[in-house]
């Protein structure tokens, strides 16, 4: 029975708090030595729910460790609220290790993120941001739960990476808005990211010209800047009105024509054909 109890498995949320230094453990030891083990540990399905430290103090002090069951509570949050409230945790490692317990929210309408009943220990913002770390930079995680450095040090290095890997997701998604036959395009790998951006640039530059120029055909109809009888000029008013027959409609232009009576049906014809 004592081997069942020292081998017994541990609960995985249980773990991922850390245990207590080898000194912490040896006074621990030594009191459950002189006085007993005054509080039990919690079993479930032959699963340690809680107590690791006092069952390796027990173990330490050849004491045989009471159990109790556990009754009809939700495992997970039994192992945060006895830990989390007991522990001189840092507010990072608390997060950290909910963030762990509870890795991902509940999804879906209706659906409450556990981790949300936990706020009033621990911010849940900074599980989140521990959340990002395990994602992100996993491999910082475990440095977190043992406070060998801060959640802020790793969410930063997180944060840094997350915006890295999806910058390129992020300006596809831009160019898509504005360019859709582009991102096809790189999509498909006929086109890198870098030279589909600039050809929408050029798209843009080239449209801006545009409208400059309609802006001057305008001007100079308005104003009657243009020679009448000069071919450029004629073609130069034609070729915005095909272009952009809203923004210059040709009705537009024949009316300042009509202003021009000698020169009527030299331009109307250039404009109509």
């Amino acid at each position: 029975m004592l081997e069942d109890v020292f081998t017994m498995p541990v609960h995985s949320a249980a773990e991922v708090f850390p245990m207590l230094g080898d000194d912490e453990l040896d006074e621990l030891a030594a009191d459950i030595k002189e006085n007993g083990l005054q509080q039990p540990l919690v079993v479930k399905d032959g699963t340690l729910i809680d107590g690791r430290n006092r069952r390796e103090a027990c173990r330490r002090a050849g004491v045989m460790p009471k159990l109790v069951q556990l009754n009809g509570q939700d495992p997970e949050a039994f192992i945060i609220s006895a830990n989390i409230h007991r522990r001189h945790l840092t507010k990072g490692q608390r997060a950290m290790a909910v963030a762990r317990i509870y890795p991902e929210g509940e999804r879906g309408r209706g659906k409450i993120d556990p981790a949300r009943k936990e706020s009033e220990t621990v911010s849940f913002t900074r599980i989140k941001e521990a959340r990002m770390v395990l994602k992100w930079a996993p491999e910082l995680a475990d440095g977190v739960r043992t406070a060998a450095h801060s959640l802020d040090h790793a969410y930063e290095i997180a944060s840094d990476r997350k915006t890295k890997a999806e910058a390129p997701t992020l300006r596809l998604q831009a160019l898509r808005a504005t360019d859709p036959d582009l991102a096809d395009a790189v999509i498909e790998e006929r086109q890198q990211l870098e030279a589909a951006e600039d050809q929408a640039r050029g798209r843009r530059q080239r449209e801006r010209e545009k409208r400059q120029g309609i802006y001057d055909a305008l001007i100079h109809i308005d104003r009657f800047f243009f020679v009448i009888g000069d071919p450029d000029h004629q073609r130069y008013i034609k070729d915005v009105c095909t272009e952009h027959p809203k923004e210059l409609p040709i009705d537009r232009v024949m009316i300042s024509i009509n202003n021009w009576r000698t020169a009527i049906d030299v331009l109307e014809k250039t404009l109509t054909e």
